[in-house]
């Protein structure tokens, strides 16, 4: 790493030379300022350009010894270039081909697939570039960035998707930061085939195939010989070289080395992939040098100087002058460096700075942190060391939030907290005082002309509080609301519940031999009950789960992995209290937040609910009326003064559909199985905005890879907004679905073999001796460790890894990462005791906010059985009445109470037993 030094805004002279040591004789630098420009050049547009062409050359690629021939060497035809901007007085072009996404290697390299402080710097140090070249040419230069994310990133894997998000959010930053010289070209100004006017990320993704096979086709050269042009061409040597140096540290993650790949292996396909980059490169110089011919070329590479100027983007003299390759540190004397990620945070002077929630660089302390002992590191929750060190600037996207969460381990949350307070040691004063600053933390709402918070029920004319806006922020929405009601925390009090369990059991009872209800088993059904009624047939006890840990706080989101038959859906459902059909051990101990199970189950189920893979909805009802109900029903009595009951509900309904994407389909039915309705995927975002707190059982079954992941996202914006718990069971989940949470559990039979980071769960059992193979997904892993046939062990460690559940099982409780849950577990129980303070808050919160008035169900469906009811009555009684007393009568007698009994039948259809179930478990 080595320091990057501010860019100053003042014209070197000539004398001063590209990079920081080295300088170019006077008589040089006058020599060669002669005698490239055309004959009508005059003196003032010779000086001028010359002076332009200085101004790049500052900013150019100064790390290698030869910069100062290089930029000779292409001196004569950079001003050619310039001239043809200069002499007619002209707005200077310029187009450099570079920010394509963020470096594949999110290990150890950069922090996620968004940009960060790397790329704000460099669109800054490229828009003073211009702005200084505005100095001494009044018409000014813009530059044109040609993003090439599309061109290459298929071969790294990096899906289209990302590299869409990766330059929507440059051109955010751009705006946002005002580099008014700073432009970016679209696919259209590359390729001529039909594009949407608008291009938006689903349009974009449809279109990268197509732009990658016209740009093939019409500017790709069959019979380039790649080999002789490395091999004969300085510039595409240059160029390869570099390929194959970032592709080599970039793709060990993703292509890691194992018995099945050696070490030579993988430097021979690195080289093929970095000629195959180059291919696609020649294709793409010859397209932008058809869209922008006039334009004064700029390149990242490494070059020889004669065709394009090489640019340093980050002004330093590491080896990381791309921000999309690496991380930035603020020195305490306000330089930066650059470095990547794991060398920063080696140093133990380095946190992580977060900007809109995102990590975006590191600041280096003024001391250095003493060490904590193993005894002395309590459990910190990551959001309150964001907030304490940066304020977001502005609203961000629901996407940004769930695709980016801080990614810290529990050792450096612990620090980060620890020394932002700026204490020498942590005792608990300190913590009391971090936790009251993190509680008094002030949000910024939206106010009025006066500067007072508007009421978001009352005031949605205001466009960042009206959901029906095209400028609705759902952060300002809620930062506004949190304003409010947290300046007034007796009247409104806070909810949330994470939940802890030790020692968790649950098992059932079985008969070796059980039959279906057909009309033929019956009585061999009856037989059998009759044999357990005298004590002749035992039930066989099944233990499903076994002595399981775990710990998921307020806000944070578990995924349960594990293959059918593991107890996934036995955990959710004993966490949630539906345990009819299994028994918990009487040792199992749940703690949530203070609140004993028994009162949780009993008192407050719809804090804590159970969501099947089936939704259960109202299928009639459109998701308007959906959300209108369950907004109603949960509308608290302490509501905001001046909003009554009707307002609170209606405002809240469009709020919920406007965050969870569902306004299109506001006046669409739910829809079932039988009823044609909305998608599977908006389904379960209408049962996302009905519960507060979500136990989900396989809810991504039936949908498409794309949706699965909006749902996760879904959930993970819910729990990032409203601080719910969220836990998850799910089968074959992608990498990206994985990213989104924060905890895994690993069941393998019954037997709890993982709980914890779902990062540190890989690392976990690849030190067992498994091997992970290359672009399996975490989640596909860990599953296939549960399954001998699936499980791959490296060699050398074939008599060395766990075989069965109980091996597995043994291991995991002997564990350094199962003793730290347990004093995690433990701490929890600490600050929130079972039958403390924190259950006498919750239950007061619950009774402020609990409505005083019941929700009036369907009046007409009411009526129209009794007026049925009626009427049947008096026609049946009519027919059978004044019955004769003796045997005669029987048959009448029967067939009375065959109608009674089938009307009554009838009248049951017009019932909704499972929706009632479901609303009887979320009251």
């Amino acid at each position: 790493m080595q320091f990057i030094p501010q860019t100053t805004n003042a014209v070197l002279p000539i004398t001063e030379v590209v990079g920081d040591t080295k300088s170019v004789p006077a008589e040089f630098a006058q020599d060669h300022r002669q005698s490239y420009h055309s004959p009508d050049t005059t003196i003032e547009a010779t000086e001028t350009s010359n002076r332009i062409l200085d101004i790049i050359f500052e900013y150019a690629l100064n790390k290698f010894n030869n910069t100062i021939q290089q930029l000779a060497a292409g001196r004569p035809k950079f001003l050619s270039v310039i001239d043809r901007f200069v002499i007619p007085g002209t707005q200077l072009e310029m187009c450099l081909p570079a920010f394509p996404f963020k470096s594949a290697n999110k290990v150890d390299k950069v922090f996620g697939i968004l940009p960060d402080k790397a790329e704000e710097l460099a669109l800054e140090r490229l828009n003073s570039m211009c702005l200084r070249i505005g100095d001494v040419y009044s018409p000014g230069a813009k530059l044109t960035i040609i993003s090439d994310g599309l061109v290459y990133n298929d071969l790294l894997g990096i899906p289209d998707r990302d590299t869409w998000a990766y330059g929507e959010a440059l051109r955010r930053i751009a705006v946002q930061k005002g580099f008014n010289h700073i432009g970016f070209s679209r696919l259209r100004d590359l390729v001529d085939f039909p594009l949407p006017e608008k291009l938006e990320e689903i349009t974009y993704v449809a279109n990268a195939t197509n732009f990658r096979r016209f740009l093939f086709n019409n500017y790709g050269k069959e019979s380039l010989d790649i080999d002789q042009e490395i091999a004969t061409n300085p510039d595409t040597q240059l160029t390869y070289l570099g390929y194959r140096r970032f592709l080599e540290s970039d793709l060990r993650y993703i292509f890691p080395l194992s018995n099945r790949r050696s070490n030579h292996a993988y430097k021979r396909d690195v080289k093929y992939l970095a000629k195959q980059m180059l291919i696609r490169g020649y294709a793409f110089a010859g397209a932008v040098k058809h869209s922008f011919p006039n334009h004064l070329r700029l390149s990242i590479h490494q070059s020889t100087g004669e065709h394009k100027v090489s640019m340093s983007l980050l002004n330093t003299k590491t080896g990381y002058t791309t921000p999309w390759h690496c991380c930035v540190a603020l020195l305490p004397d306000g330089d930066w460096v650059s470095g990547t990620m794991t060398e920063f945070r080696q140093d133990p002077m380095m946190e992580i700075i977060y900007e809109d929630g995102r990590p975006s660089y590191f600041h280096k302390r003024t001391y250095e942190p003493p060490e904590l002992k193993d005894d002395e590191k309590p459990a910190v929750d990551h959001k309150i060391s964001t907030h304490l060190n940066a304020q977001p600037a502005g609203p961000v996207s629901n996407t940004e939030v769930a695709d980016e969460k801080p990614r810290e381990t529990v050792e450096e949350n612990i620090q980060h907290q620890r020394y932002t307070s700026d204490s020498s040691s942590l005792d608990e004063s300190v913590e009391k005082k971090i936790t009251e600053l993190a509680k008094t933390l002030s949000y910024h709402g939206v106010g009025d002309e006066r500067g007072e918070l508007i009421n978001p029920f009352i005031g949605s004319e205001h466009p960042l509080l009206d959901p029906k806006s095209s400028k609705f922020s759902s952060k300002s929405w809620l930062e506004t609301l949190m304003s409010i009601t947290s300046s007034d925390p007796e009247r409104y009090p806070k909810r949330v519940a994470g939940v802890a369990y030790k020692n968790l059991s649950a098992h059932g009872y079985g008969e070796p031999t059980d039959y279906q209800k057909t009309f033929g088993n019956y009585p061999f059904k009856l037989l059998s009950l009759a044999k357990r009624l005298l004590g002749k047939r035992k039930q066989t006890r099944i233990q499903i789960l076994r002595d399981f840990d775990g710990l998921v706080k307020s806000g944070e989101m578990l995924v349960v992995l594990g293959r059918p038959g593991s107890g996934c859906s036995t955990l959710l459902k004993t966490i949630s209290g539906e345990t009819d059909g299994f028994y918990v051990a009487e040792n199992s101990y749940l703690n949530y937040q203070g609140i004993p199970k028994e009162i949780m189950h009993r008192d407050f189920r719809g804090e804590c609910i159970y969501q099947a893979e089936l939704d259960v909805h109202f299928p009639q009802l459109s998701v308007g009326q959906t959300l209108d109900f369950a907004a109603r029903a949960r509308a608290p009595h302490n509501r905001l003064p001046g909003v009554s009951r009707d307002m609170y509900a209606e405002h809240l309904r469009d709020v919920i559909m406007t965050i969870f994407g569902l306004g299109h389909a506001a006046d669409t039915m739910v829809g079932n199985d039988f009823v044609r309705g909305v998608s599977g995927g908006e389904r379960k975002r209408v049962s996302i905005a009905e519960a507060p707190l979500q136990c989900w059982d396989n809810s991504t079954r039936g949908l498409d890879s794309a949706t699965a992941l909006k749902f996760v996202q879904t959930l993970r914006t819910s729990t990032a907004l409203t601080g719910a718990t969220a836990i998850v069971t799910l089968y074959q989940a992608s990498q990206s679905i994985c990213d989104v949470f924060d905890k895994v559990a690993v069941l393998y039979e019954g037997r709890q073999i993982y709980f914890g980071n779902i990062e540190a769960a890989k690392l976990f059992f690849i030190n067992l001796g498994f091997d992970c193979l290359p672009r399996q997904t975490t989640a596909d892993f860990l599953t296939s460790l549960t399954n001998p046939a699936e499980r791959i062990v490296r060699r050398g460690f074939e008599s060395k890894t766990p075989y069965t559940p109980d091996d597995f099982a043994a291991i995991w409780q002997a564990s350094e990462d199962r003793r730290r849950l347990v004093r995690e577990i433990d701490e929890f129980d600490s600050q929130f005791p079972i039958g403390g303070p924190s259950l006498d808050a919750f239950r007061n919160s619950r009774k402020s906010s609990q409505a005083r008035s019941q929700l009036r169900g369907d009046m007409a469906l009411l009526v129209t059985g009794i007026i049925f009811n009626s009427v049947m009555a008096l026609v049946i009684g009519s027919v059978f009445y004044n019955l004769p007393n003796n045997n005669g009568s029987l048959y009448s007698r029967g067939a009375l109470i065959f109608f009674g009994i089938l009307l009554a039948a009838f009248a049951s259809a017009l019932e909704a037993r499972p929706r009632d179930s479901k609303q009887g478990n979320h009251r």
